[in-house]
């Protein structure tokens, strides 16, 4: 039986049972507790059977832990297992599982390894604790990732996201006097999955590694390459046209009149008065959590030396804040995938929403001539400004 059939038998039989024991009707109660053990026998037979027929195409038996696992049939408590963990790694590293290893591996996996794959071609899911590692190594690589995590959803397949904004302040009126209604703007942010892959090439030299340290290594590679595409497309990614996230920029720029992007002379560059025109441009609501996003260059080139009406600096160097300063109280913060000669300050916890489609898998090739192993990083992720009024963006003009 499937485990949809098995939790429907056994909510009915719970609910009989429950019947039976409000009536005093012990006896019969006894009679339906074994019936319900009974189901729950069969039913981790049946789960056992299936995943060690799985597990005997790959060559390995499940027992212990893993076949508990397996039984369970909870892929995200086997995803953060020891044993799949240790699985997934070896995996990678061509060393060969044990029983339990194999089967949390399968059991995870069933789906990719039923997949038509090349002999030389294979994917896993990334362990749990091991994709928590990636993402905040991620966030360490680039700030915005990490801003953004606050209105990140991870769910699979498309994502609607409501939203309204109503214009118009409250006012005092007279006890007679009708209320004015503010004007409403509605809809949703749309969320679809576009594809995300980047690779690393490993020698095998590697695998004399201990699996710690091969972890170690993988993660930190899958977590660069990934990172690099993601901020990226959070900035300038040019949206669905081309299948990517929209990024700030893009919208900001594609706004009729742009009133939310500030322009400086190139030969001037960017001066007090064009920071403060472009903080004017930020709704107050979304100031606290704000950050001035740009790469080293433009930091240090540009805001770093830019001087008050005293000739005082408001750059402020503060590396506590998660930055390498502060402009008006706000992190500065440097970010690679912002373009040079740009800044852009807004809330990304608030005013940009991304989903990540899918869980990320690994795809690995081998290659016997050359003696590398090709790792490619996949996933599915969108990401959309939700309110322009959340940034503003300063860039260079004639």
């Amino acid at each position: 039986m499937n485990k949809q059939k098995y939790n429907e038998s056994r909510a009915a039989l719970m609910a009989e049972a429950k019947g039976l024991l409000d009536e005093g009707k012990l006896e019969e109660f006894e009679a339906k507790s074994k019936e319900i053990e009974a189901l729950d026998a069969q039913y981790d037979k049946e789960a056992k059977a299936e995943a060690n027929l799985e597990a005997l195409e790959r060559g390995s038996r499940v027992t212990g832990q893993a076949a508990a696992l397996a039984v369970s049939g909870d892929r995200e408590t086997i995803l953060a297992s020891t044993e799949y963990k240790r699985a997934f790694l070896k995996a990678m590293m061509h060393k060969t599982m044990d029983a339990d290893e194999a089967g949390a591996f399968n059991a995870v996996n069933r789906e990719l390894l039923n997949a038509t794959q090349a002999a030389s071609s294979h994917a896993a899911l990334i362990p749990t604790t091991m994709m928590k590692d990636i993402w905040e190594e991620m966030g360490q690589l680039h700030p915005v990732i990490a801003d953004s995590e606050p209105s990140r959803t991870y769910v699979n397949g498309k994502v609607s996201i409501p939203y309204a904004d109503v214009t118009g302040d409250g006012a005092w009126t007279a006890e007679t006097v009708a209320t004015t209604e503010g004007a409403m703007t509605s809809g949703t942010i749309d969320l679809d999955g576009y594809d995300l892959s980047k690779g690393v090439a490993v020698s095998w030299k590697l695998y004399t590694m201990s699996l710690d340290n091969f972890e170690a290594f993988l993660r930190r590679k899958l977590a660069e390459k990934v990172s690099n595409a993601l901020a990226a497309a959070f900035f300038t990614g040019t949206g669905s046209a081309n299948n990517q996230p929209q990024g700030v920029i893009t919208a900001l720029e594609a706004e009729t009149s742009t009133p939310q992007v500030v322009t400086y002379t190139a030969s001037a560059g960017i001066t007090y008065a064009n920071l403060t025109a472009a903080m004017s441009k930020i709704l107050a609501g979304y100031i606290p959590g704000s950050s001035v996003y740009a790469d080293s260059a433009t930091i240090w080139t540009k805001l770093a030396n830019i001087l008050d009406d005293n000739k005082r600096p408001i750059f402020i160097p503060d590396v506590t804040a998660g930055g390498v300063g502060r402009i008006f109280g706000l992190p500065v913060k440097a970010e690679d995938g912002a373009t040079s000669g740009k800044v852009v300050i807004g809330n990304f916890g608030k005013g940009y929403v991304s989903n990540m489609n899918a869980d990320v898998e690994v795809h690995y090739e081998e290659h016997v001539l050359a003696r590398k192993t090709d790792f490619a990083a996949w996933t599915l992720a969108d990401g959309k400004v939700m309110s322009t009024k959340a940034f503003a963006e300063l860039k260079s003009g004639t």
